[in-house]
């Protein structure tokens, strides 16, 4: 059985500036936590909103085992 190894995620939010795929980078974010399975077997579901202050909402549901992590993230520049 191969197992993976990742112990976290990191991604960015990026903002689409213009019709010439010109993006902005919003923020880099890191979720960890996420269990040692088969590879292939890990399924991981992130949603992404903004709140009324400009504040990222960033959560991570493992829908192998249920946990569920959120981060607000208050350093987010919207304004290009």
């Amino acid at each position: 059985m191969i197992q993976s190894h990742f112990k976290y995620i990191r991604a960015e939010l990026l903002k689409r500036l213009n019709e010439a795929n010109i993006n902005k980078k919003l923020i880099d974010f890191e979720f960890d936590g996420i269990p040692a399975l088969p590879k292939g077997e890990a399924e991981i579901k992130f949603t992404f909103s903004i709140d009324k202050e400009g504040c990222a909402i960033i959560e991570q549901l493992c829908l192998t085992n249920g946990e569920r992590l959120i981060k607000r993230v208050t350093e987010l520049n919207l304004v290009v």
